[in-house]
């Protein structure tokens, strides 16, 4: 959870922070770090960089709660696949005219054992993965998978009843490779690793599924076809169950239109700047040196708040990518040698810091 906070909390761009040491004091839901901030431009040591870093932090909020199926089941957490396979934040961009909207949602795989409210196997040990090749998954187990094929259909007479039996099994089998197949064909390369890896844990084939559920609402769609009240109440369809965000509809000369509140505030007062000074990077680049604390609201941590999402200033519900852990740290920068006069006489701005 750190990490992703931080993901959001620092900034990139023109102006940079990087991290060059990191505590988390879970006592006290604080993280202190070692820091070093690049403007990037001149005057490059800019107290303007701070100040922007925490008037952003005091406007954060974060985000948890559940996903539930179209009858408001509560979806296991393990059950939920939130990013792909470089730790991106999964998001449907659509352009919609001139407005580009974004849609956050996760992979609901619903077949593993325990993962689908409406079956009776909520209770039942992960299944024991099977070492099969994707050739043997589509060709070989699903035969394993029917175990009581329908015997109603009469063949000639001339077969025994063995024979019968053989054929009715094989068109079953068919039948559920084809429908598995024709599911497969409709996914992008990423839902079908999921699928397969639901595979070769043992899930039977006519159980494999990767369902798309968005924890942004769609809300004309919703609205629309009755998921979506105007007072944000969602029913009938899989979805994200914030305890954090609400959401209300107006209709305004026949549209509808959406706003939302949260009240979840991120950090709990303003990062406290403990002490900063000039200095170089390992580049020899001019940074603004500093150490800080950073306060975090308890509920951030808790175990049982599931799904938790910082929320950056423009109201995003993430930023367009999770930023990888090595890029948030850099080798800790110098301070100004004495006989650096660059560096010890260049001009910031802010200096009452």
């Amino acid at each position: 959870r750190v990490f992703s906070i931080l993901s959001v909390v620092l900034p990139e761009g023109p102006d940079k922070i990087s991290l060059s040491e990191l505590s988390v004091d879970l006592a006290t839901n604080t993280l202190r770090f070692d820091a070093q901030a690049d403007a990037k431009v001149s005057p490059f040591i800019d107290y303007r960089v701070l100040e922007s870093f925490k008037k952003g932090v005091s406007l954060m909020k974060y985000d948890f709660g559940r996903y539930v199926d179209d009858n408001d089941n509560e979806i296991p957490t393990r059950c939920m696949v939130e990013t792909d396979e470089n730790g991106n934040t999964l998001v449907d961009v659509q352009e919609n005219g001139n407005v580009t909207n974004k849609y956050v949602y996760a992979y609901w795989l619903k077949g593993k054992k325990g993962c689908d409210p409406s079956r009776d196997d909520a209770e039942e040990d992960e299944e024991e993965e099977v070492e099969v090749t994707e050739d043997q998954t589509v060709n070989e187990r699903v035969a394993d998978d029917v175990e009581n094929a329908d015997e109603s259909e009469q063949g000639s007479t001339e077969q025994s009843d063995s024979e019968q039996k053989d054929a009715t099994q094989q068109d079953v089998e068919q039948k559920i490779k084809d429908a598995f197949n024709a599911k497969i064909d409709k996914m992008n390369d990423y839902e079908k690793k999921l699928a397969y890896d639901q595979l070769n844990k043992g899930v039977k084939m006519e159980n494999v599924d990767v369902i798309k559920v968005y924890r942004s609402p769609r809300f004309s769609d919703w609205y629309e076809n009755g998921y979506m009240t105007e007072d944000g109440m969602i029913t009938g369809i899989a979805h994200f169950n914030s305890e954090c965000i609400t959401y209300t509809g107006v209709s305004a000369n026949g549209v509808m239109k959406w706003t939302s509140s949260n009240d979840c505030m991120l950090a709990t007062e303003e990062p406290v700047i403990q002490d900063s000074s000039n200095g170089r990077d390992s580049n020899g680049s001019l940074v603004l040196r500093f150490n800080a604390a950073l306060t975090l609201d308890p509920a951030v941590f808790m175990f049982t708040n599931k799904h938790v999402m910082a929320i950056s200033p423009s109201g995003q519900n993430v930023t367009d990518s999770y930023r990888q852990i090595e890029g948030m740290f850099a080798e800790r920068a110098a301070d100004c040698a004495d006989s650096d006069v660059v560096c010890t006489a260049t001009a910031t701005t802010g200096g009452n810091e």
